[in-house]
């Protein structure tokens, strides 16, 4: 992660990724290795295999309008892949073992016995109240 690529390190650009679009961990490292191969694709065979730094541990921050609301991709809901029944961190996991997700909106609704989980191909840019 320390090694440089066109002036910035793997890691400053994951963590550039991370933080600003909201990407996780591996999905950054992927983005990041087929940007730069030659520098930075050893992060992206640690993404597939499990091994990534701790230091690049998934994030997840909450949308523009904060926790609540329906995740956007523009103007739309984005590609997504809804699962049920599932906690906060399954869903939060599933996202991360993905490497095409790039966000999460989760919902646990009152008086029901039942989350959704939704995994976004893009990422989300901001949340409807």
């Amino acid at each position: 992660l320390a090694q440089e690529a066109a002036g910035h390190t793997c890691g400053d650009r994951i963590a550039y990724l991370r933080g600003v679009r909201f990407l996780p961990a591996a999905a950054a490292c992927t983005q990041v290795a087929a940007e730069f191969p030659r520098e930075c694709g050893a992060c992206a065979a640690g993404a597939r295999g499990g091994g990534l730094a701790p230091s690049t541990s998934a994030g997840y921050v909450a949308a523009s309008r904060g926790p609540q609301g329906s995740c956007r991709v523009g103007k739309t809901p984005g590609k997504s892949t809804d699962t049920w029944a599932v906690t906060e961190v399954e869903c939060k996991a599933k996202c991360t073992a993905q490497l095409r997700c790039r966000g999460i909106e989760f919902a646990s609704f009152a008086g029901k016995a039942y989350t959704r989980c939704v995994l976004f191909e893009q990422v989300p840019t901001h949340a409807l109240p």
